[in-house]
């Protein structure tokens, strides 16, 4: 055994904590205390039954690198200490006090900049090959402008605070992928065209597409089952005295557990469209037209 595993074996991490006066929470392999290297009020400093690491400024090592930090010395120097050859100072381990680098805010992307430059380049023809893609009117899809985002590869829409804020970007891929751009919050799909009753809230932007294909009044929510998002629609609808309602609910349980917290938010009559297939393009897809689904909407107790 050389000389270094030796003291490895004679020397107790755990224990010279102890002489030096840290006191170790715990018992067993695992131990933690305030850690002598930096200064702080809750332990970080986790002391293992063979080595030692500092989760607080980064400090680690075995029993010798914490006996060479406790003698200010090297390892060969460690040596001679432990020897005897070299009288120790007595000179104690002080703790450092950490500079931690200030927190630099990112600087909040401009989404307003970003649709508008996208939309800028993105041409009628990629819009109406995207309606094509997604079975739902030219025209309504235009009502949520879309965009191509090159760099992203993927087709952008603005997300939209009840305050008319771009608050967010909403990224699809062509094969149905849904992302956002960072920073994003989540937000409101806005057509901007006047407030017709009675106004139906879908989940996500081409689902809201399609239901402007049928001429209703939609607007969309970037996040179905997100309490913020139910907020935000609630908040649209009170500022804009809507007083009709339909709630389009995706046939599965998670539709039906967010229709029915929507439904507490909003605490006014609202009508529920449940759909018969696993989304509104889907239906609208295999045949659905504006008199079916007032025929549904009508055969239903107003809740």
């Amino acid at each position: 055994m050389n000389q270094f595993a030796q003291i490895k074996a004679d020397h107790s991490i755990q224990d010279e904590f102890r002489k030096d006066g840290h006191k170790l929470i715990g018992t067993g392999e695992i131990t933690k205390c305030l850690c002598p290297f930096h200064i702080e009020k809750t332990p970080s400093c986790t002391v293992y039954s063979d080595h030692f690491y500092c989760f607080g400024c980064g400090e680690g090592g075995d029993v010798i690198d914490y006996l060479c930090r406790r003698y200010d010395c090297n390892k060969a120097e460690l040596l001679k200490r432990l020897k005897g050859e070299v009288q120790s100072t007595g000179k104690s381990v002080q703790p450092k006090q950490i500079v931690r680098p200030p927190v630099v805010e990112e600087e909040k992307p401009d989404f307003a900049e970003m649709i508008y430059r996208w939309a800028y380049e993105t041409t009628d023809d990629q819009v109406i090959e995207f309606s094509n893609q997604l079975n739902v009117d030219y025209e309504a899809l235009c009502c949520l402008q879309p965009c191509w985002a090159p760099q992203y590869k993927m087709w952008a829409f603005p997300m939209i605070s009840p305050m008319d804020e771009i608050v967010g970007i909403r990224l699809r891929g062509r094969d149905g992928r849904k992302l956002s751009v960072k920073g994003s919050k989540d937000g409101l799909f806005i057509p901007p065209i006047d407030i017709e009753m009675p106004v139906m809230i879908c989940e996500g932007p081409t689902d809201t597409a399609a239901a402007l294909t049928l001429n209703y009044y939609a607007i969309g929510r970037a996040n179905a089952n997100g309490v913020s998002c139910m907020e935000q629609a609630v908040a649209y609808i009170r500022k804009h005295n809507i007083y009709d309602v339909i709630l389009v609910m995706d046939n599965d349980a998670a539709g039906m557990k967010s229709a029915k917290k929507f439904q507490e938010l909003l605490k006014m009559r609202c009508r529920r469209l449940l759909l018969p297939t696993k989304d509104f393009r889907e239906f609208l897809k295999q045949g659905a037209s504006r008199a079916l689904i007032n025929s549904m909407l009508n055969h239903q107790l107003i809740r």
